[in-house]
């Protein structure tokens, strides 16, 4: 049996299946008749043993206005919780018999109100104990994780509406595995348009004000103990208001912590020492208590917050009292803040002086990092819930339709130096454009910008995007705008990177790639080819050997672009053992930007020669490998992991033969059927300096050898 039932706090109707409650449903809708008014918005199936008053079902002429508003295609840790939610944009009500989406056929007496919603669950039950209310379902198969169409048919067959999602820019990136779903923005927008869509908890459009900032990110005023001992008696004394800290504290900037050389407040004691930190700030509100408070927090591991004594938030850590020597939960902080929205401060805010106090833990006391900054501020009325949002309004939903971007291209894909670079962007908008505007931004060899450093966020230059049909641009006013960087920008081994922006005439300001996505920028990176290399196996009492650039073309090189100090600490300071460092990979002339890289291996680490290399790529952006033959693999690789080829530092007498071991091992285990990861041989270059190479001295410049990639022993590996 169907039913429709208004969803609270004066949202539009969800429709639901289940079993009836018919006293209760009554009384339930009695109160609720006012809010239907004379709206006939009330449909509703009756049980059979109630007799119901019959429904005249008007002609329908075209297919009424039912879009496919919400798909959750790759839920997080692999639970059956796919579903594909419609909403009901017409103004009357729909019946949805006979309707199919997909393999999925509605039941008799599916009804869905005006600006109601169809939720189709993959697993019911499962979907049930996740949201609190019961679905239609099951949804037959499973949704994919690459992205397929969907298509949703009237009962006598016509489609009315089609979907085909994909992964990755130009589709947003957070609904892949991140907890988020792929929500429509506007019922109205085309749905095959990518920039239709938005993730979940990412708006589609920049709120109109920032509100009002009590503690800023990165502030200097934070108050700090080390979690030697509790911070007070009794324990929690020190979230109050009224508490005076004494000469255990000292003065700080977050973030603070210690191992991912990006700290402003470093703490060199802790590791080994003790597992926690106590961080307080002050902050005034008024002369108003605001209706709405938002939480920002960045922390590896876990954390626990107060205000006023009152506890707000707790991420990754166990429930209950925590003592100054608990642990957390293993968690990697990333480059995003988590956010808590305090929906109703009034209960512990107060007009006056506050205090906002954090008890940070570590994953063990031995644990190579820690991390915490934390930004609390106005809420914008925005909901930054990640989750998704089925039987209600979308979370990204804008009553203005933003600007609509679609594929943005350069070429060539990997130019040379004087090589003019062509960037097109397809950009459309309801009310029309004010502009399209191009940033680049130039990373010279050896001077690496961070996704973190404050010269990513500053060092753009900004030029138009044109659709006029002229300096590159094809055809005038064909939604194509193209702008055209010339050859003096391109010099060998630079990387440049680029992003879009589009603003209506109404000043709507869409900015792609977008929030939720883990590179924030495009790029491409300028190569005239890898020089040839000399070098001996013991320099001064070998002979030199030279490689010739046709023999070093006839194996994959890597090129990763990063600090100097980032790779001398990942290959030679065991103090950074496992600590991850920001990155750029580039393969086959594609750039995989902002990924992170660290040394793998325990007894192996740090004895001499090469290190093991570990290669983390961000989600939707994963490395397109391909085998020694160069022929692709049919799935990418989200992770990678390096090897010294020939040479071994723990083990001499491999030394000549090291990786071609595990080559054959991996491969024979394949040809017998057994499961084992792919590898290729690859050479590995890192631009960490401004010279490519020097004549004096081999081991300086980007050659740093052999290697063997092996894939990764995880989903990609068993779906290959």
């Amino acid at each position: 049996m169907t039913r429709i039932t208004p969803a609270e706090d004066g949202l539009p109707p969800r429709i639901t299946a289940g079993r009836d409650r018919w006293p209760a449903l009554l009384a339930r809708e009695a109160t609720r008749l006012a809010w239907l008014g004379g709206l006939g918005l009330l449909a509703l199936t009756l049980p059979r043993s109630v007799p119901a008053a019959p429904a005249a079902a008007p002609a329908v002429t075209a297919p009424p206005r039912v879009v496919i508003n919400e798909i959750h295609f790759d839920p997080p840790e692999k639970k059956p919780l796919e579903f594909v939610e419609l909403h009901n944009a017409s103004g009357a009500r729909v019946d949805l018999s006979g309707w199919a989406l997909d393999r999925f056929a509605f039941p008799t007496n599916t009804l869905l109100a005006p600006g109601g919603f169809a939720v189709i669950a993959r697993d019911p039950a499962a979907f049930a104990r996740e949201y609190g209310f019961q679905p239609l379902g099951p949804l037959p198969g499973k949704l994919s994780g690459k992205g397929e169409r969907l298509s949703l048919l009237d009962a006598v067959g016509r489609e009315v509406d089609e979907v085909r999602y994909g992964v990755g820019y130009p589709w947003p990136t957070a609904a892949k595995g991140a907890g988020s779903s792929l929500e429509r923005v506007h019922p109205e927008l085309p749905s095959n348009e990518p920039g239709s869509w938005r993730s979940s908890g990412y708006p589609a459009l920049p709120p109109a004000s920032t509100g009002t900032v009590f503690v800023p990110a990165s502030d200097p005023s934070w108050r700090w103990r080390k979690g030697t001992n509790e911070a007070s008696r009794p324990a929690a004394g020190w979230r109050q208001p009224g508490f005076l800290t004494d000469g255990s504290w000292l003065d700080g900037r977050t973030s603070i912590g210690f191992g991912d050389d990006d700290d402003n407040t470093l703490v060199t004691d802790m590791q080994g020492g003790y597992t926690s930190l106590f961080l307080r700030h002050t902050f005034v509100v008024g002369p108003t208590l605001p209706s709405a408070l938002l939480l920002r927090v960045r922390v590896d591991d876990g954390c626990v917050a107060w205000i006023n004594g009152v506890e707000v938030a707790r991420l990754h850590v166990r429930a209950g009292e925590l003592p100054f020597n608990a642990v957390a939960l293993n968690h990697e902080a990333g480059e995003e803040f988590e956010e808590v929205e305090l929906a109703n401060p009034a209960p512990f805010l107060t007009v006056g002086t506050n205090v906002l106090a954090i008890q940070v833990f570590n994953a063990s006391r031995t644990s190579s990092d820690l991390t915490l900054d934390a930004e609390l501020r106005t809420s914008d009325g925005i909901s930054r819930r990640r989750r998704p949002t089925p039987g209600a309004t979308n979370s990204v939903f804008s009553a203005a339709q933003p600007p609509l971007l679609g594929d943005v291209t350069h070429a060539p894909l990997q130019p040379k130096s004087g090589e003019a670079v062509t960037v097109t962007a397809r950009v459309t908008a309801a009310t029309g454009l004010r502009e399209v505007r191009l940033q680049y931004q130039i990373v010279e060899p050896g001077r690496y910008l961070r996704k973190g450093d404050p010269a990513y966020q500053t060092n753009w230059t900004s030029i138009a995007l044109r659709d006029d049909g002229l300096d590159g641009d094809t055809r005038a006013g064909d939604g194509i705008f193209t702008a055209l960087l010339p050859g003096t920008l391109q010099q060998h081994r630079r990387l440049i990177r680029y992003r879009v922006i589009a603003t209506d005439t109404a000043g709507r300001r869409v900015q792609v790639p977008y929030a939720d996505d883990g590179s924030p920028n495009f790029a491409w990176f300028v190569h005239d080819g890898i020089p040839a290399w000399t070098g001996a196996s013991r320099p001064g009492h070998t002979r030199d050997i030279q490689f010739t650039v046709p023999f070093l073309a006839t194996i994959q090189a890597y090129h990763l672009l990063a600090r100097s100090e980032d790779v001398a600490r990942s290959q030679w300071d065991s103090g950074a053992n496992r600590v991850r460092f920001q990155g750029t990979l580039v393969q086959d002339g594609r750039v995989y930007d902002h990924i992170q890289f660290h040394n793998r291996g325990t007894g192996s680490a740090y004895i001499s020669g090469k290190n093991k290399w570990g290669l983390k790529f961000n989600r939707a952006r994963e490395l397109a490998a391909r085998d020694n033959q160069g022929r692709p693999y049919a799935h990418p690789w989200d992770s990678l992991n390096l090897n010294p080829g020939l040479s071994t530092p723990y083990l001499p007498v491999h030394c000549g033969i090291a990786g071609l071991d595990e080559a054959v091992a991996f491969r024979a285990f394949q040809l017998a059927g057994v499961p084992s990861a792919n590898t290729h041989w690859i050479q590995l270059r890192v631009i960490d300096n401004a010279s490519e190479s020097s004549p004096a001295d081999q081991y300086v410049g980007d050659q740093h050898g052999l290697y063997l990639a092996i894939q990764d022993m995880d989903g990609a590996l068993l779906k290959e």
